[in-house]
Formats: structure tokens, sequence, C-alpha cells
């Protein structure tokens, strides 16, 4: 009987330990998804920054050329 005992408190002592990593797992998968939001978001500003320079860039070069046309 005490070696049923054993297993079982062996087993129940496994299955704990299985679901502390699953939890950890489960937190570190939400922490990193936040991240890549976060990161994404920052990406897409500095992106949008990036094309409204290259616009800007193209016109004062279109500008240039006129005047240096003229």
């Amino acid at each position: 009987m005490a070696i049923g005992f054993i297993s079982i408190t062996k087993a129940a002592d496994v299955r704990r330990t299985v679901e502390n990593y699953a939890q950890s797992l489960e937190k570190s998968k939400s922490e990193l998804e936040t991240k890549v939001r976060e990161r994404t978001s920052e990406i897409l500003k500095s992106n949008l920054k990036l094309q409204t320079t290259i616009e800007r860039l193209k016109r004062s070069e279109q500008q240039n050329a006129v005047l240096s046309n003229q």
C-alpha cells in the first residue's frame, strides 16, 4: 500500500510541476505577444514617418529640378 501512495504522491508532484511549467510558458507567450504588438506598432509608426520624409524629399528634388531649369 505504501508503494501505491508514493506513486500517487509522485504523480501528483509531477502533475503540479507540469502545470507550473505550463503556466510559466503561457505567461511568457503572453508577454512575448505583447512585446511583438508593441514593436510592430513602433515599426509601423517609423515606417510612416520615413514614407512622409521620402515624399517630402521627392517634392523638394522636383522643385529644385524645376528651379534649375528656369
